[in-house]
């Protein structure tokens, strides 16, 4: 497969302080979402075939014009809807350039920050929203989406560009979903959510509990998380010093999962057991975080505080 020079690098997009139809462009769907682009007759002119989700493959006749960007769903799923950049996902997808005419192999991409997508191939992310779990969807990237160097680089031509095939897999939510939960506990940091599902810290003034402390803020009405799970989380650090964010998933476009050995071992306990939709606030007080070293992002001589959304969990293989 013919790589996009200077816009798809080699990016490793895998586990690793208020602080239906596709309707036309422009035409939210029975869902309330719009679309960015609208179906064309490239589809009519290409074949995407391939078992879903695995062996993803394009073959489009040679010497093909693409000038206009298109989607279409070739399949659709009923699962969950991307409608926020800040949703996560998993998905294969085929790129091939129009002049080849010859068949992508697929690349399996996530879990990843919808958001991040378009490091790895231009507009991936936008032909992404609206698009439900278990849809195939083919998209159109001509010339003049592409930025003029990158095009010069790659000798696109003003007709030519990429078609790209889409298997969306999984799809996560982009927040919490369940039950705000009451807490009693004095002198802990407050959390607070933006209507865009980010989360933020609010720090008290006085010091950080003695022991570590983990709170349910919101109670998720799905499975619990087990030992064993790969639980696809988003999560927020903040240093209680300082009052600063040291991490966030959202902003490095890469969610963290629970199996990644990157979270401090009071996390991942607390974790364990939790029901997938939950909200956690885990404070780790400075003594205990200085023998902590997983999260190396993590300030030294402080406390922690870790606010923890359990999106799902990747199946298990």
């Amino acid at each position: 497969m013919r790589k996009i020079s200077a816009v798809i690098p080699v990016i490793a997009l895998t586990a690793l302080a208020l602080v239906g139809c596709a309707p036309a462009a422009g035409t939210a769907n029975s869902f309330g979402c719009t679309p960015t682009s609208a179906p064309g007759p490239i589809a009519d002119a290409v074949s995407v075939s391939g078992e879903f989700g695995v062996d993803l493959k394009i073959e489009a006749p040679s010497a093909m014009n693409v000038t206009a960007q298109e989607r279409d769903v070739l399949i659709a799923g009923d699962g969950p809807q991307i409608v926020s950049p800040n949703q996560v996902v998993t998905l294969s997808y085929a790129l091939l350039r129009s002049t080849d005419g010859a068949d992508g192999p697929a690349q399996p991409v996530g879990p990843v920050v919808v958001a991040n997508l378009a490091q790895a191939v231009p507009t991936l992310d936008e032909q992404l929203l609206c698009a439900r779990e278990g849809d195939r969807i083919l998209a159109s990237l001509p010339a003049s989406a592409l930025d003029p160097a990158v095009a010069a680089q790659n000798g696109v031509g003003e007709s030519e560009g990429y078609l790209i095939a889409i298997d969306v897999t999984k799809v996560f939510p982009d927040r919490p979903q369940g039950t705000d939960v009451f807490n009693s506990g004095w002198g802990l940091p407050s959390v607070v959510r933006a209507p865009d599902g980010r989360s933020g810290v609010i720090v008290p003034d006085g010091k950080a509990p003695a022991a570590t402390t983990v709170e349910t803020l919101v109670r998720g009405d799905g499975a619990a998380v087990t030992a064993d799970d790969a639980a696809i989380l988003n999560v927020l650090g903040v240093g209680w010093n300082d009052k600063k964010q040291f991490r966030s998933s959202i902003d490095s476009g890469t969610p963290s999962v629970s199996s990644a050995g990157d979270l401090p071992k009071a996390v991942t306990d607390a974790i364990t057991g939790a029901t997938v939709g939950s909200q956690l606030l885990v404070v780790i007080p400075a003594a205990d975080a200085a023998s902590e070293t997983a999260d190396t992002m993590a300030p030294k001589d402080t406390a922690l505080i870790y606010v923890i959304d359990v999106l799902g969990t990747l199946p298990t293989s």
